[in-house]
């Protein structure tokens, strides 16, 4: 597992900001949640033999998926989401600018896209990780001129709250991972309860069979 370099930062001092912990978390939320998804298909699919077509599925997913923090898809072309759920303003990260929605938004990469393309393993591939807000800085034309292509030195204030908002990020994924496999454990339960319900249903249907069966003989005697 490959751990970038100062090199690959487009400034040394970003490298606070980051946290291979949370790309490695990214990766085991991905899995626990297609995990999920499968797990609640064969639930579905085992409920409506016996309860018809509730839609279980879209109803289970829909609410989890509304529960959640969604750390893990907080896409850089989603930024506005990002902001909006650690309610930060519309500003500039590094020198706190108010960015007016018709002004231009510029994104500068806390690792360096080369770092990627040369030598990013499939951690960092499978978790979309190049592209993430966790890698991803919202500035001014300014500042994004300075730091990602001259490499000046981030502010204070942009290196204290996206090192705090990196803690944050990897709470929230851990705590939605935990969500995740909690929610799977009930659907177990159900399928367990559902597997005892379809055992005794298919001994109350065998004993009515057999009654048929006994009222059928009786006719030949």
């Amino acid at each position: 597992m490959l751990k970038p370099y100062d090199f690959d930062f487009s400034h040394p001092a970003l490298r606070k900001c980051f946290s291979i912990d949370l790309v490695k978390k990214i990766r085991e939320f991905i899995k626990a949640y297609k995990d999920f998804l499968d797990l609640l298909l064969e639930f579905e699919n085992e409920f409506d033999k016996y309860f018809g077509d509730i839609n279980v599925y879209y109803a289970v997913k829909n609410y989890v998926d509304y529960s959640l923090s969604g750390v893990a898809d907080m896409s850089s072309r989603n930024w506005e989401y990002f902001f909006q759920h650690y309610s930060m303003k519309r500003r500039c990260e590094n020198c706190g600018m108010l960015l007016s929605k018709n002004s231009p938004v510029n994104k500068a990469h806390i690792i360096k896209r080369s770092f990627f393309k040369s030598r990013g393993t499939k951690l960092y591939k499978d978790t979309g990780f190049e592209h993430h807000m966790a890698n991803t800085l919202i500035l001014c034309a300014n500042c994004h001129d300075k730091i990602e292509r001259k490499g000046m030195r981030p502010s204070k204030r942009l290196l204290n709250r996206r090192t705090k908002l990196k803690d944050r990020m990897l709470n929230d994924i851990k705590e939605d991972i935990r969500f995740i496999r909690e929610t799977m454990k009930e659907i177990n339960m159900f399928r367990f309860e559902l597997e005892s319900y379809k055992i005794e249903l298919e001994k109350e249907l065998r004993q009515k069979m057999a009654e048929r069966i006994k009222e059928w003989l009786n006719t030949f005697t």
